[in-house]
């Protein structure tokens, strides 16, 4: 209980001080407007990280992210939601400029370049509030342990030789969770704050104190854009951590919105 009034009390202070900067202006501030204007390709389609809305409008995470990242720069960007064969062939053809991607799902090619790590998904231990707390890797051996089958590769790399239950979905994971089918599961943890959020499940489990482990998702150029790599990653250099935890928190789950409209970039 100390460590979440501790983990609140830590928001809340993070939260205010962006709160005056957004409202003084200083967050958007942008350099003197580019001519340019990069066209990105998401390829998860996937809340709440970046889906299409009703109206076919780019939203979630990632979006947003490159949105702040075009006020400071002055560069518009557009956003597309695409596979990620045919976000692939586009940024092989020259029809895209970024390709957004997991670091486990980076295609292993001399044609593409990866930009510094744009957003960091860290991954949770969320326990079932029946059982005591679990609150790191080490501890989890005498228990039965759900994860979502995609995620298997980056989990793996935490830790070995524990058996994991599988399944199709974090909301898979949460209702064999209720049935007694597991009692803690790893997953990612802006997705699951998503899903509890929906699902008025927050009250049912406890989430560890410290991620077990993180990957990196990162923006794919062709290879020998190192200006465009170089813009890319100055950009998101000057998105501090309190704008991020701000963007993450409104799409993840929380009491506070931050969205930047499309007329702006």
């Amino acid at each position: 209980m100390i460590f979440l009034l501790f983990k609140r009390f830590r928001l809340i202070f993070l939260i205010f001080p962006l709160i005056m900067l957004f409202y003084s202006g200083a967050v958007i501030k942008a350099k003197e407007k580019d001519d340019r204007k990069l066209t990105i390709a998401g390829i998860t389609d996937s809340p709440p990280f970046e889906f299409l809305s009703d109206s076919r409008a780019p939203r979630g995470v990632y979006v947003e992210l490159w949105k702040l990242w075009s006020l400071k720069t002055g560069i518009k960007i557009d956003y597309l939601i695409l596979s990620s064969d045919e976000a692939s062939r586009k940024l092989s053809n020259g029809e895209i400029d970024v390709m957004m991607a997991a670091e486990k799902l980076l295609p292993v090619s001399s044609s593409f370049k990866a930009t510094d790590i744009i957003y960091l998904s860290e991954y949770y231990i969320y326990t079932n509030k029946r059982i005591p707390p679990v609150e790191t890797v080490k501890a989890l051996a005498p228990y039965r342990v759900g994860a979502v089958s995609k995620d298997s590769g980056v989990i793996k790399t935490f830790f070995s030789g524990l058996d994991l239950v599988y399944k199709e979905s974090v909301d898979d994971l949460i209702k064999a969770s209720a049935a007694g089918e597991i009692n803690v599961f790893i997953a990612e943890e802006a997705l699951v704050n998503h899903k509890l959020t929906i699902m008025g499940e927050w009250g049912s489990f406890i989430q560890s104190y410290d991620p077990a482990g993180s990957q990196g998702v990162r923006g794919l150029v062709t290879s020998g854009n190192n200006d465009l790599i170089e813009v890319i990653n100055s950009g998101f250099n000057r998105i501090n951590d309190t704008e991020r935890l701000f963007i993450e928190k409104t799409w993840a789950g929380g009491n506070f919105k931050y969205r930047i409209p499309w007329g702006y970039v």
